[in-house]
């Protein structure tokens, strides 16, 4: 999978997207939102863009959307282990 990245946008533009991406529940965000949401936080507070006041809203969605990406992870693995032992079982 392959990410491209949008350098031309600045910390109001994705603090708008971040506040209005929040009040989705964590089933509706999937996987791949949050990762390309989490690059472009994580981008955003290496061009050191951002207002020292928004930086502790940045951090909390980042550990935020983390959360969400490990869940998933964490539920894919034990699907597929899942998926595994039946058709082991089978055999």
């Amino acid at each position: 999978m392959t990410y491209i990245i949008n350098f031309n946008f600045n910390s109001q533009n994705i603090l708008c997207q971040v506040m209005s991406s929040s009040k989705k529940s964590t089933a509706d965000i999937t996987f791949s939102q949050a990762l390309e949401e989490l690059d472009k936080i994580s981008t955003l507070m290496q061009a050191q863009d951002i207002e020292i006041e928004d930086i502790s809203k940045y951090y909390e969605r980042a550990i935020f959307l983390r959360k969400i990406c490990l869940d998933k992870i964490s539920k894919t693995e034990l699907e597929i282990e899942n998926i595994e032992k039946q058709f082991t079982s089978q055999e």
